[in-house]
């Protein structure tokens, strides 16, 4: 293959992912002694057929041939989920693998604009997600943002989570815009780029407030007049997570009916919403559909309640119920732990995990999905502690748990580690491991 042809290899795939594709690049890197080739091919036989551990040592030897020893990267083209938050350690990784589909940016220790001109200090045709983390005051500077859009041309997913990072229109090239909170842009200025928006607003006090002002409030302060292209609204990520006081008052379907209020989905074809929680949500959910002929409303997930059969509706989506519970029914503070395998302080967290497989379950190879599957089942038996106060223990399949480990990419990464401590016990076929339930606060 010639440079010309690996060149436009490399186009089409920065332009549009396609696994097929990737494969004849990586071939054609092989060839030309490149090790990203191999990685490039070894990650996409995992997501196809799952890992060994071949295959992982394999794709160890070959990040270390490519980057050097004790170097990390998701996939052959950098680390999807490179977080940096100094100025020295963002530059090192991009100078060493500029090859990145995906950056996750916190200004801990620099400020967003610096970090963001050090992103932007080699092109960055691959990178198609960004996710920009602000605790500072000071918001990004629109110089700042416009120096990365010249070295980033298929960036087209931006994520926000912070007060007033930026002004709008952040990135001209953005469609799909994630928002943790309703005050993450400054202003109100219209982004016409932007034909998909997932906002999390159930950290903000108006959620929760009793009435209907605070909602009414809320819908208002979403600003979706400013999104005028918007053909999907995701509020998913709005399922209020766990609450002694009041586990189930907290639903997201009275904040719809004062969006609807406002005259914003009338134009809005698809909706997703978090599960049904009750007979008030569903009456809710038929009665938008009836306002809204246009609308198809998906239900992101299910678990304990169902609908009637006599309601159903030809527009509302609701999918098969989820083998684990909610985070609502989960406290935060829920992990576990696996002897024999000691890794200090660190311990699987349940809340993480939930929110994890609802991302990544439904991509999963079914052996994963039945190796979660079980293991849920597993901890509805399993409870913390006996009736004379001492800890519960039980053996669970150790292959089973390395399967379900393996599969699932969490916030902090606690599987994976428990996964490669698992691998290194080189337990026999058969062999069970203990799990037990450990509350980290």
């Amino acid at each position: 293959m010639t440079a010309r042809d690996l060149g436009e290899l490399e186009v089409a795939l920065q332009a549009r992912w396609d696994d097929d594709t990737a494969a004849v690049y990586a071939d054609a890197l092989i060839a030309r002694g490149d090790p990203r080739g191999e990685l490039i091919a070894i990650d996409l036989h995992i997501a196809r057929h799952g890992k060994t551990d071949e295959l992982v040592r394999r794709r160890k030897a070959q990040v270390a041939a490519w980057l050097g020893e004790n170097a990390w990267c998701d996939d052959g083209f950098g680390c999807t989920r490179n977080v940096a938050s100094e100025l020295k350690d963002i530059t090192q990784r991009i100078q060493r693998a500029p090859y990145l589909r995906s950056v996750v940016i916190y200004d801990h220790h620099a400020s967003l604009d610096a970090l963001l001109q050090a992103l932007a200090s080699v092109p960055l045709p691959w990178l198609r997600r960004l996710t920009l983390h602000k605790n500072k005051r000071k918001p990004i500077s629109p110089a700042a943002l416009e120096v990365l859009a010249a070295v980033a041309p298929h960036l087209d997913e931006l994520a926000l989570d912070g007060d007033r990072i930026c002004e709008a229109p952040p990135l001209p090239g953005v469609r799909t815009l994630r928002l943790t909170g309703c005050r993450a842009l400054i202003g109100a200025a219209a982004m016409p780029q932007v034909t998909e928006l997932d906002v999390e607003l159930w950290r903000d006090p108006r959620f929760t407030e009793r009435g209907e002002r605070g909602l009414r409030q809320l819908a208002a302060a979403m600003k979706l007049e400013r999104f005028p292209s918007l053909a999907r609204l995701d509020l998913a990520r709005n399922e209020y997570p766990y609450s002694v006081q009041a586990p189930d008052d907290y639903s997201c379907f009275p904040l719809l009916r004062a969006l609807a209020a406002t005259g914003a989905l009338a134009r809005i074809p698809w909706l997703r919403t978090p599960a049904l929680r009750g007979d008030a949500d569903h009456a809710i959910a038929l009665e938008l559909l009836a306002q809204h002929p246009g609308l198809e409303l998906h239900i992101a997930r299910t678990y304990d309640y169902a609908p009637p059969a006599s309601a159903a509706h030809p527009r509302l989506h609701i999918p098969a119920r989820r083998p684990w519970p909610s985070q609502r029914e989960v406290p935060v503070r829920s992990d576990l732990l696996v002897s024999p395998i000691d890794l200090g302080d660190s311990s699987i967290g349940l809340f993480r995990c939930i929110a994890a497989l609802e991302e990544q379950f439904d991509a999963m190879l079914p052996a994963a999905q039945d190796a979660w599957r079980a293991l849920w089942r597993f901890l509805d038996g399993l409870e913390w502690a006996a009736d004379d106060g001492d800890e519960i223990e039980m053996p669970f399949d150790a292959a089973t748990l390395l399967t379900a480990l393996d599969a699932l990419d969490d916030e902090l990464g606690s599987c994976e580690r428990f996964a490669e401590a698992l691998r290194q016990l080189q337990l026999p076929a058969g062999a069970t491991v203990g799990i037990r339930r450990y509350w980290t606060g």
